[in-house]
């Protein structure tokens, strides 16, 4: 599986003890992950960003990108989403830390994307994390589209 990258380009061979690390002397850290996806080239591509914020001081941004064949339908492109932002947050769960998930879904409920709005976040919050989509889900909306680009 692609590895998590910096955004000056280190690659990141241990995930969670880079996390680890960069919480290790800032005990406010929290983790925001969030996943967006972009269809080109018949194909695909994801990015699960995951932002660690020390709050009043900033934050870190580190990014994986994967490419999978066409989804059978946005909807199902929608949910592999955030599918991976979870799956991301379960390889983090034991570091004793806030993490939320953001999905990119919108609350508005004339955007295609608010039919996954209740079910994805519900989804993420059944799984044991906060969870909050558009327009407070800046991970995704912000940090996953530009690595998707």
């Amino acid at each position: 599986m692609a590895k998590f990258k910096t955004r000056q380009g280190l690659i990141i061979e241990d995930l969670k003890k880079y996390v680890s690390e960069w919480i290790s002397d800032k005990p406010d850290a929290e983790v925001y992950i969030g996943c967006d996806s972009q269809e080109r080239d018949r194909q695909i591509d994801y990015a699960v960003s995951i932002c660690i914020y020390d709050p009043g001081k900033g934050g870190h941004v580190i990014d994986r990108r994967t490419s999978h064949p066409l989804a059978k339908s946005i909807n199902n492109r929608l949910w592999e989403e955030v599918n991976m932002s979870v799956a991301v947050a379960d390889e983090l769960k034991d570091l004793n830390i806030k993490i939320v998930i953001h999905c990119d879904y919108n609350s508005k409920e004339t955007e295609l994307s608010n039919q996954l709005y209740d079910s994805g976040i519900g989804y993420a919050k059944a799984m044991g994390y906060e969870a909050a989509g558009k327009p407070n889900a800046f991970a995704a909306t912000y940090c996953a589209d530009k690595a998707v680009r």
